[in-house]
């Protein structure tokens, strides 16, 4: 017998009246479902469902994000945790004011949100994205590729780079990297590696995030015994990417004993085990990387000089972003196709007034925070098919409750605010006290002018504020300070 397609919708909310509404949706969309009123209850029936139909025939699962006991979040959590609703899309319903939350859900790995209050038009979105998730999940040739090199550039400095990078990859020198957080260093180490002839695997170890303590261990690996919790023999990262590429990441900031040990793999191409009587071969590409003045903490005496000049044998510098501007709408195009399947968006690409607009910060996260730019106003995008300067930084909750259509059940209150916010972004939506920015229909004013007046506002409604409203405008303390330096606002 052909094994029927998913045609059912799991829902979870506690509000009797959210219930009643979805009911209605369903009815109304020709959908069929099962809706509870806890995730306790709702994992007690999925848990009991026949082996025959371990899935339910559903092909989609709705959730709201504050419940009773579990939450929706943890809900997605337990639901993963069950093969056979590991591929099943995830939707968080949330409310207005929690749209944050809604987007930390999706990178816990919900595939959307329905913003409360949502219309007929919202819930078939809904589930024609997950009808395309299903389809997308169930096709093996499309699920398992993954051609992405994460490497763009536009700028004659990157290009020249690049054609560095492909003349050294095929060398088994160390190279070192050295730029500001967030330049790419690690992008660049992969396409070293996936330039070069060598078929191991890349491995990254970031030397910052492990505690010294634990590290040697994580690098080299420990033998059966070698200390409490040791029940077994384990290889290391270095063991790991043998015939491959590691690639040690903030290498400065690794203790000096352990910088010792680095030295001699590098010399002797051999790791000690933790516990172990023996050496070991490892033929691993080193490439080391930070974002400090390494040759300063040299002088310093925090880092060994020799280890320094063994890691130095190639060196690739990685300008800050803002002094390569050229690469910013490159990278953002991407970014905005990379994170439009992920999110399964139909974005097309961006405005000319959003790529005016990216182009006028000054980032000084670099390309981690275009980057997670990009993610949130694709996520936040919804039914939109082009990225636009609403969708980024303090415009995105307004943009998000302007112009819903649909049989939503709403109160006067709510009604009130989208009249008021169908046409255009006319506030900052920090909350119900919001300071009003009166922009003019038709984007007929100018970045820099809108730029401006967003900072009055937000430091008027944080009365004076600048940790506030740096908070409030989604920025830095110390990029707010440099523009109201820039457009004289206050007194610094």
């Amino acid at each position: 017998m052909k094994k029927r397609e998913p045609d059912r919708i799991l829902i979870v909310d506690d509000d009797p009246h959210m219930r009643s509404a979805l009911t209605l949706s369903l009815k109304k969309t020709g959908r069929e479902g099962d809706i509870f009123a806890s995730a306790e209850e709702a994992l007690k029936f999925l848990d009991e469902l026949d082996g025959k139909a371990a899935d339910g025939g559903y092909f989609l699962i709705l959730s709201d994000l504050s419940l009773p006991g579990m939450d929706g979040i943890s809900l997605l959590s337990e639901i993963r945790k069950r093969g056979a609703f590991k591929l099943i899309p995830f939707v968080i319903i949330t409310a207005y004011g929690t749209v944050e939350s809604a987007v930390s859900a999706m990178k816990s790995g919900a595939a959307d949100y329905l913003l409360k209050p949502f219309g007929i038009s919202d819930f078939e979105r809904i589930v024609k994205n997950a009808e395309k998730i299903s389809a997308y999940n169930n096709c093996p040739s499309l699920a398992g590729s993954d051609d992405e090199s994460g490497f763009v550039c536009e700028s004659g400095a990157m290009k020249k780079i690049d054609d560095y990078v492909k003349i050294i990859a095929e060398a088994d020198a160390t190279v070192l990297i050295t730029g500001e957080s967030g330049t790419g260093k690690e992008v660049i180490a992969r396409r070293i590696h996936s330039l070069s002839k060598r078929k191991g695997k890349f491995i990254g170890v970031n030397c910052s995030a492990i505690v010294p303590t634990l590290l040697e261990s994580e690098l080299f690996g420990h033998e059966k015994g070698a200390f409490t919790g040791a029940v077994s023999l384990k290889k290391g990262k270095f063991e790991q990417a043998d015939g491959g590429t590691i690639l040690l990441d903030e290498i400065a900031e690794m203790d000096k004993n352990l910088q010792a040990k680095i030295l001699r793999v590098l010399q002797e191409k051999t790791i000690d085990r933790v516990g172990g009587d023996e050496p070991v071969s490892v033929n691993a590409r080193v490439i080391a990387a930070t974002n400090k003045d390494i040759e300063k903490t040299v002088e310093e005496g925090s880092f060994r000089e020799d280890l320094f000049y063994r890691l130095n044998v190639i060196h690739i510098y990685l300008p800050p972003l803002r002094e390569r501007k050229e690469d910013v709408v490159p990278l953002a195009k991407y970014f905005t196709a990379l994170y439009s399947k992920k999110y399964f968006r139909e974005i097309s690409g961006i405005t000319v007034q959003g790529q005016d607009y990216l182009l006028s910060l000054n980032f000084p996260g670099n390309i981690r925070e275009l980057e997670n730019i990009i993610e949130r106003a694709v996520i936040l995008a919804q039914k939109d098919n082009y990225l636009d300067v609403k969708h980024f930084g303090v415009f995105a909750p307004s943009v998000l409750s302007a112009g819903r259509n649909g049989d939503a059940i709403r109160t006067k209150e709510e009604k009130t605010r989208n009249k008021t916010e169908e046409g255009g972004i006319n506030s900052i939506p920090a909350g119900s006290n919001s300071s009003p920015v009166d922009f003019p229909v038709g984007g007929t004013l100018k970045i820099k002018e809108m730029e401006e007046k967003l900072i009055a506002a937000a430091l008027k409604e944080s009365s004076g504020n600048r940790t506030k409203a740096a908070e409030k405008l989604g920025i830095t303390s110390r990029t707010l300070r440099n523009k109201l330096k820039e457009f004289k606002l206050g007194k610094d």
